[in-house]
């Protein structure tokens, strides 16, 4: 878990981890309530870091879970890298 203030850096310090269990197929799970799937994959774009092709080529899965909404009104997502 990670927790921190406001503009700590959370956001990028877990993209570049998930960017990098991408790279170099670790294992990883986040789960996020506060980005849907899209806005993620667009926010980490932003630091040219891209998990669009491991979701595409299904090293990774995008699993929404149903039931519990976020405050936003989407659902809270986990994506998880699978080692192969």
């Amino acid at each position: 878990m990670v927790y921190d203030p406001p503009k700590a850096g959370k956001s990028v310090f877990v993209y570049h981890l998930l960017a990098e269990s991408v790279r170099l197929n670790e294992a990883c799970i986040l789960v996020t309530t506060d980005y849907g799937a899209d806005e993620l994959v667009r926010a980490m774009s932003g630091f040219n870091w891209s998990i669009q092709d491991a979701l595409k080529q299904g090293g990774m899965h995008r699993k929404t879970r149903t039931g519990r909404k976020r405050k936003a009104g989407g659902e809270p997502i986990v994506f998880e890298n699978r080692r192969r």
